[in-house]
C-alpha cells in the first residue's frame, strides 16, 4: 500500500509529464534534418528549469536522454535537440 506522500509523488510526476509532454515521444526516433542547437545551449535550457547534476546523456534520434536530478529526486528526460524542448520527463525510481 503507497502512503499519501508517495501517490502525491507520484501525482506530480504525471502531471509534469503530462504538462512537459507537449509532443510525440516517438519522434525522437526520426533522425533530424537540421544542425541541432550547441550541448552548451541545451543544458542551459535544463538547468534553468531547476534540473541539475547530469548524471548521463545520450543522443538518441532528435533527442538527447538525460538522466539527472530534479525537484523530485531522479527523472529522466527527452529533450528535442533542436530546440532544448523538453517533451517528455519521467521519475525514476
Amino acid at each position: 500500500m503507497k502512503s499519501t506522500t508517495s501517490r502525491l509523488v507520484t501525482l506530480t510526476a504525471l502531471c509534469m509529464a503530462s504538462s512537459t509532454a507537449s509532443a510525440d515521444p516517438w519522434q525522437c526516433a526520426i533522425p533530424s534534418a537540421g544542425q541541432p542547437l550547441p550541448l552548451s545551449a541545451i543544458l542551459q535550457k535544463i538547468e534553468a528549469r531547476g534540473i541539475r547534476d547530469i548524471r548521463e546523456l545520450e543522443r538518441k534520434g532528435r533527442c538527447y536522454e538525460i538522466k539527472a536530478r530534479g525537484e523530485l529526486g531522479r527523472i529522466k528526460l527527452y529533450v528535442k535537440s533542436s530546440n532544448g524542448e523538453i517533451i517528455l520527463e519521467q521519475e525514476r525510481f
